[in-house]
């Protein structure tokens, strides 16, 4: 700690404890000293909301103008009794008014006493920047030499602070400091599992994937790795372990190189990392904290040189703002051999369509299967270029794990709503759950507010034309519409009599017609979008779904409307694939189509197969490796379109499976009429894709393991 804070008038030391607590001191945000360089906190939220402190009688004259952060697991701070509590300070005039509770206690280094505030800003009102379960902020004066990871006390009196056990499990009582473990491992010649290096609970080692039948599950679909083998069939991995976590990246990634490779392994904040010349792989903490002292590390192998542990790690780099995309958008997966696309949420602001997607590693797996889904950004101006932006609602604490939401405007700026799944990880009720949402003024970078507004988790905020603000729910059997003001409330239900249900609903309007995508196959039209006047047309088999994965839909342009949603993966890991858009097309009944985006190129050319009035069309896709060929059908006698494995009966699941699929209702196609079907092989998922486009009017998409000879 640092300062250039004159102590002229500490406080006298409180009364005689009845209790002391013991922690770490541990690294925070750095938005209460200053140290993180926000703009709109100068000087730190400290200075900045002392004055207001004063106005109602706590001077905190000769304290640090910064907290303190102290990791009391395993035990967690409640405000006792008799607390000051200062009920909705205003102290910032663009964030919301927060309620804050102040502790009196005495902090103990080293046999020095000094006196100090535990400083709590309640999780219901605190915007952003919270902390783990067990970490304290403290108020006090600059204490001299204090590092992270020093041993302090707090001392109470009862009637000021309750201390309970955290919430979280048996790790929950290890202090979180975080830790960088740097190392040169020659990684040539892998033949057989090997330890490398341990250090307390990390163990980092090579394995050869999908030789243990007891992670092969885990190889082929989570880690992902055999998908990524050596020219010998096999397919050693570099991997850590740590606190049930497991990150890893499969050598056969790496360029060749002459001599041993940097390898970096890291904890900090939410996340361990495992990093190998750019490649990283990353999973996400399920409880409050992680041990930190290492101890001495101990090199297990001859292939590595050069350990070097850092305590605490230090933060991250920065993420760029935007970075263009040097692949096609269509069927796009994010970099990293097992990240990919869940829930899609675009908007069309600032004359540009952003699509967020829910950042997805291990097909709903990570974070101890609660998902650790986070909101990635990507935009485009024109539909043929896009860019990359930097994260727009991240994973900042242990019990976050972000559920779907929709962008929508507010006095000019654009939000995020999105969901807070909490109770996956914790049935802590200080703990925010539900729906909340994230403002940015210029579209790129977010903050949170962390003011929970429903308790629905997968909230749809929208714009309705009246000005107020929508709210679609259908999260855990709940299904209504909803009006607002504003994203805070007061939320007013408004139709409770829709005739479809399902998770992530999509409301949209298109010349006059009003439209409800829900989910997985849920579809519903109103003329009016009035209450009590919304049909049902899923059951009528009017529902323009073709095998995507909740998709939803965006206004791009005058009279345009995007479609983005996700192919889903293999069938057994099913969550989470890759991202696909589709243009929309309204015929003169206000009935919906899909057709390919003109201006998007696909990383596969498509094949073209003419179409003749009242004739079938069948294509046959043969395997590479000689197993069941895929089958194209389209038959005019019963207006159906299909793709399905070719046996004499195949029978046909929901259409987001993207296994066998077919589709009903095609319009006679017109004179010229073609169907397109481009047939992409992507490794990265040893999966062929297979997307046709039918008279420009309809869409059909589903994906094969392994690889496709061209069909006819």
């Amino acid at each position: 700690m640092a300062s250039d804070i004159v102590q002229t008038r500490p406080p006298s030391p409180p009364p005689a404890p009845a209790a002391a607590v013991a922690g770490v001191v541990v690294r925070g945000h750095g938005v209460a000293s200053g140290r993180a360089g926000d703009p709109r906190f100068p000087g730190g939220t400290i200075a900045m909301q002392v004055p207001f402190f004063r106005a109602l009688g706590l001077d905190l004259a000769g304290f640090h103008p910064g907290t303190l952060n102290v990791d009391c697991a395993p035990l967690r701070f409640r405000p006792g009794p008799g607390a000051l509590r200062f009920e909705r300070v205003k102290w910032h005039p663009d964030a919301p008014a927060e309620t804050f509770s102040f502790a009196r206690a005495t902090l103990v280094r080293g046999g020095v006493r000094f006196p100090a505030w535990i400083y709590w800003p309640h999780p219901e009102t605190k915007p952003e920047h919270f902390q783990p379960g067990g970490v304290v902020e403290i108020l006090a004066p600059f204490v001299p030499g204090l590092a992270y990871g020093e041993r302090v006390a707090l001392e109470t009196e009862p009637s000021q602070a309750i201390w309970l056990p955290c919430d979280g499990g048996a790790s929950s009582d290890i202090v979180q400091t975080g830790f960088e473990v740097r190392m040169r491992v020659d990684l040539r010649g892998v033949r057989e599992d090997e330890p490398l290096v341990e250090a307390g609970p990390l163990r980092i080692a090579l394995r050869m994937a999908g030789g243990d039948p007891g992670l092969a599950k885990y190889d082929r679909d989570g880690g992902n790795y055999l998908h990524f083998p050596m020219p010998d069939g096999s397919c050693p991995v570099v991997e850590a372990t740590l606190a049930g976590l497991r990150v890893g990246i499969p050598l056969a990634l790496l360029a060749p190189a002459a001599g041993p490779r940097e390898v970096v392994v890291r904890s900090a904040a939410t996340h361990v990392t495992i990093a190998v010349d750019g490649h990283e792989d990353d999973d996400m903490l399920a409880a409050p904290s992680l041990e930190a002292d290492l101890g001495a590390p101990r090199t297990l192998s001859p292939r590595v040189t050069g350990v070097e542990v850092a305590v605490p790690a230090e933060p991250g780099a920065p993420t760029p703002d935007a970075r263009p995309l040097s692949r096609s958008i269509q069927y796009w997966t994010p970099d990293g051999h097992d990240a990919w696309v869940g829930d899609v949420a675009p908007c069309f602001f600032g004359g540009r369509l952003h699509v967020f997607y829910l950042f997805d590693r291990r097909h709903h797996g990570s974070k101890g299967g609660a998902g650790g889904h986070f909101f990635a950004h990507l935009s485009t101006a024109d539909l043929a270029h896009w860019d990359e932006h930097s994260p727009a609602v991240p994973v900042e604490a242990w019990w976050e794990t972000i559920g779907t939401g929709t962008p929508f405007v507010h006095e000019g700026r654009l939000c995020l709503a999105y969901g807070l799944h909490t109770e996956r990880l914790s049935k802590d009720p200080a703990l925010p759950a539900g729906a909340t949402w994230a403002v940015s003024a210029g579209g790129v970078r977010f903050r949170k507010t962390g003011r929970v507004f429903h308790p629905t988790r997968n909230p749809t905020v929208y714009n309705r034309p009246d000005g107020l603000l929508g709210l679609a729910t259908g999260y855990d059997g709940q299904s209504g519409l909803w009006t607002a003001p504003a994203p805070e409330g007061p939320w007013t239900a408004r139709d409770a009599t829709l005739p479809t249900s399902g998770d992530c609903p999509c409301p949209f309007e298109w010349n006059g017609h009003h439209y409800l995508l829900q989910g997985f196959g849920g579809f519903a039209h109103s003329a009016t979008g009035e209450p009590g006047t919304w049909e049902d047309w899923a059951a009528a088999g009017l529902a323009p779904y073709d095998g995507l994965a909740v998709p939803m839909v965006a206004p791009f342009g005058r009279d345009r409307r995007i479609l983005a949603g996700w192919l889903g993966y293999h069938a057994e890991a099913w969550w989470g694939g890759w991202l696909v858009l589709r243009e929309l097309v309204q015929f003169p009944d206000g009935t919906l189509g899909t057709k390919w985006v003109p201006e998007i190129e696909p990383p596969s050319p498509p094949a073209v197969f003419g179409l003749d009035p009242g004739r079938a069309l069948r294509l046959v896709f043969p395997r590479r490796d000689g197993g069941p060929a895929l089958v194209f059908r389209l038959d005019p006698a019963t207006r159906t379109a299909s793709f399905a494995d070719d046996m004499p009966e195949p029978r046909f699941g929901a259409l987001h499976s993207a296994d066998n699929v077919r589709i009903g209702r095609l319009p006679p196609p017109g004179p010229g009429a073609a169907v397109r079907i481009v047939r992409h092989y992507d490794p990265k998922g040893d999966a062929t894709i297979f997307d046709a486009e039918i008279a420009g009017v309809r869409t059909l998409i589903c994906r094969r393991r392994g690889r496709y000879r061209e069909g006819g």
